[in-house]
């Protein structure tokens, strides 16, 4: 019975040449393709996640927010939305915080400003 030539190959987790069936040569490396594969995986999942809002946000810096409903009830604005933008663009009335990043998130006003606002503006 002829006996089964082995072959040299390069093993793929030292680099050195190893006397080597080449189906398992074949199988390590596509074993140590996929390991490689799933550390990256994990890599990615343990990369670290968005901080909570900093200290200069304006969700972390103590004053209370009024919102949009808050403006008409609790304050007693009587003006609507639209006419308080316009009064924003000039000036006349306190910027609205965003409360996201997203051009559709929520705003509202800081409750000192609006309240100075009033007293101003109050007959």
């Amino acid at each position: 019975m002829a006996r089964r030539e082995q072959e040299t190959c390069q093993c793929p987790l030292c680099g050195d040449r190893h006397q080597a069936l080449a189906p398992i040569a074949t199988t390590l490396a596509a074993l140590l393709e996929s390991v490689l594969e799933i550390k990256e995986r994990l890599a990615r999942l343990e990369a670290p996640q968005p901080s909570l809002p900093s200290s200069s946000s304006p969700l972390m810096n103590g004053r209370r927010l009024v919102s949009k409903k808050e403006l008409k009830s609790s304050c007693g604005i009587p003006l609507s939305l639209t006419h308080i933008a316009r009064l924003e663009a000039v000036g006349k009335f306190p910027k609205r915080v965003k409360l996201g990043d997203h051009r559709s998130s929520r705003c509202a006003w800081y409750a000192d400003e609006v309240d100075a606002w009033l007293r101003t503006h109050r007959k």
